[in-house]
């Protein structure tokens, strides 16, 4: 599976906060489209649902969506996360819940095109969305998003309707949890 991260990244009175498979290739992504330096405070296990809960405690501080001002509190915070964890957030329920509420939409396709197509998967998905075979490779190894065009002709496919369920079956299992 895998495993997503949440990143602090300081950039003159700013701080992104945001998620990541790879944090190592995103901070280059945002050093290549920012024309400041950029500094990585830290990192801690968590996805989209911790990312969510830190923007939520941090909300009066927003500068612009995942920006938040660099002021003492949202400092502090970010210390204390690096140093105990996502557990001292408010809303934070446990770790297994976590994991299943953070199975993003493309981990349950990339795990469903792997159990109907177990070999040979990436030529399959690039056949039916009309992408290339190295696409396919990087949504499969959670290094791309697949794109919404991709979804759709994956979902119009003669299978769509198994990763229609699928995806439904692990939303139903976030709520149930």
């Amino acid at each position: 599976m895998i495993i997503s991260r949440v990143y602090f990244v300081r950039c003159g009175n700013g701080i992104k906060i945001g998620t990541s498979t790879d944090v190592t290739a995103r901070m280059d992504a945002l050093a290549n489209a920012n024309p400041h330096p950029l500094i990585l405070i830290g990192v801690i296990d968590g996805g989209v649902t911790v990312e969510r809960l830190i923007h939520d405690a941090l909300s009066e501080y927003r500068i612009h969506r995942e920006w938040f001002h660099a002021r003492k509190p949202v400092i502090d915070l970010i210390d204390r996360l690096i140093a105990r964890g996502p557990e001292i957030l408010p809303g934070f329920r446990s770790r297994e819940r976590l994991k299943v509420a953070d199975l993003s939409a493309q981990q349950v396709v990339a795990k469903t095109a792997r159990d109907i197509w177990p070999h040979k998967t990436a030529e399959a998905l690039a056949r039916i969305t009309g992408y290339s075979t190295r696409s396919a490779e990087n949504w499969l190894a959670g290094h791309r998003v697949m794109s919404g065009g991709a979804l759709i002709s994956l979902i119009q496919s003669d299978v769509g309707q198994v990763f229609i369920d699928a995806i439904r079956k692990a939303a139903t299992t976030i709520r149930a949890a």
